[in-house]
């Protein structure tokens, strides 16, 4: 009996060492969708109970760990570059964001063409900027003139 467990136990973790490294891992949509659900999980908990947000929440989670576990890894990158795509102008959005807050002598701007994090020097008023990559011109507020 002991070394049927002992048995089924050694294929139990072979066959789990084999899903494993098949396996595609995480990367950035499945860490969003995994953050997205946790998210929502914890709002629906505190304040929202609902029971669609509870399924939308599931279904994010199980989503995410069939990305992961998936061992279809041309599929699933695929579906990583074209979220990568559609979420790099909030994503540098958000960097400039960032930057802003720390950097006292430049603002960052985003241009809205080619997605480029601009710097200008803080204290100009209103700036034109020509973008470096693209060259496309906008107005950018660098805050007040001295």
């Amino acid at each position: 009996m002991k070394e049927k467990i002992e048995t089924a136990w050694k294929n139990l973790q072979y066959k789990m060492r084999s899903v494993f490294r098949k396996a595609y891992g995480p990367d950035s949509l499945s860490r969003f969708l995994v953050w997205t659900a946790f998210i929502l999980c914890i709002l629906n908990a505190l304040f929202i109970r609902n029971a669609i947000i509870t399924i939308l929440t599931d279904v994010l989670f199980i989503t995410a760990l069939f990305r992961m576990l998936s061992s279809n890894h041309v599929k699933r990158s695929i579906e990583n570059d074209k979220f990568l795509t559609i979420s790099e102008y909030p994503r540098r959005l958000w960097k400039a964001m960032r930057m802003n807050l720390t950097d006292r002598q430049y603002h960052y701007a985003v241009c809205r063409k080619c997605h480029q994090i601009s710097r200008v020097p803080k204290g100009h008023g209103k700036v034109t900027v020509t973008c470096p990559k693209c060259h496309e011109k906008y107005q950018v507020s660098s805050g007040r003139q001295s």
